[in-house]
Formats: C-alpha cells, structure tokens, sequence
C-alpha cells in the first residue's frame, strides 16, 4: 500500500499545479474529477485484496466490477455536471473525465503493483 499512497500523494499535488493554471470553474472539475477517481481507484484496490486474501477465485470478478464501478460514475458524473442544473456553474465536466481518467489510472497502476507484491510475498512464505 505504500506505492499506491505515495502515487496518490504526487497525484494529489499534481492535480494542485494543475488546477492552478485554469480558471476556478476548471479548476472545481479537476479536483473533483481526480479526488473521485483516486478514491474509486482505492477502494477498488482495497476490495481485490480483500479478495485476494479471503477468495482468490473471485479476484477477476472483484477487478470487472471495480472497472465497471469506475467506467458508471465516469459517466453518471460527467452527465451530471453537463445537464443537471445548478451543477455545470460549480464545475468543468471536461476538466473532471481528464482529472477521473488520471486518477484512476494512476491507483490502478500503482495498487496493481502492490497487490503483485503482496501476491508474490505471501506465496513465498
């Protein structure tokens, strides 16, 4: 879990360099984009471990529904922040699937990893 805490952490201040070159409205997307998606990403990386320990044959299931999970709120999102009212003025849709893809992404990778790590550790002792 260290890997993924310190992707997350860069992400985060990547996300603040970011953000600080738009204006507000972009800006708003962006960390709502990136703090959504990095936290779908680790909750889906806690819940493949999760699986991993307790029921290793429902792994891929567990890694299907995570990406499923994403793939709907990526897009219940981005169409809320279109065409609910009151919400395309708190913030950029746009700015939040960039900031989504990119967090989730970046958890996938680095959880990935570190689930491997912690395969290949417990199955050598």
């Amino acid at each position: 879990m260290n890997r993924t805490l310190m992707t997350l952490l860069a992400g985060l201040a990547l996300c603040t360099v970011a953000a600080s070159r738009f204006d507000a409205l972009v800006a708003a997307g962006i960390w709502t984009g990136f703090v959504i998606g990095a936290g779908l990403g680790v909750f889906n990386v806690a819940w493949q471990r999760y699986k991993m320990r307790v029921r290793p044959s429902d792994l891929m299931a567990a890694m299907v529904s995570g990406f499923l999970l994403k793939l709907a709120v990526a897009l219940l999102g981005a169409l809320a922040l279109r065409y609910l009212d009151p919400l395309p003025q708190l913030a950029d849709w746009r700015g939040y699937l960039v900031a989504f893809a990119c967090g989730a992404f970046l958890i996938l990778v680095s959880g990935s990893l570190d689930n491997a790590s912690q395969m290949k550790r417990e199955t050598a002792l």
